[in-house]
């Protein structure tokens, strides 16, 4: 119900033009389900997909962790 949460609010968000890029930074476990669920417009959009738990680091941490992975080329 979580993830179906989260993408019906994304959906909205997109709708509103808030984004037009989509990291998704997600434990292991919940990437697959995320796929499943993720729908076509949204999809699209996604630039990285980046498995792992950023919940526990600090707002500067996380910062620094995400500009490192956001920087790096996609494979």
């Amino acid at each position: 119900a979580m993830l179906r949460d989260a993408i019906a609010a994304l959906e909205v968000q997109h709708r509103k033009g808030a984004f037009a890029r989509l990291p998704v930074f997600a434990e292991h476990s919940a990437l697959g389900e995320w796929r499943k669920l993720l729908p076509p417009s949204l999809a699209a959009l996604v630039t990285h997909e980046v498995a792992a738990n950023h919940m526990k680091l600090s707002p500067h941490d996380l910062r620094r962790k995400l500009t490192t992975e956001l920087t790096k080329p996609q494979s």
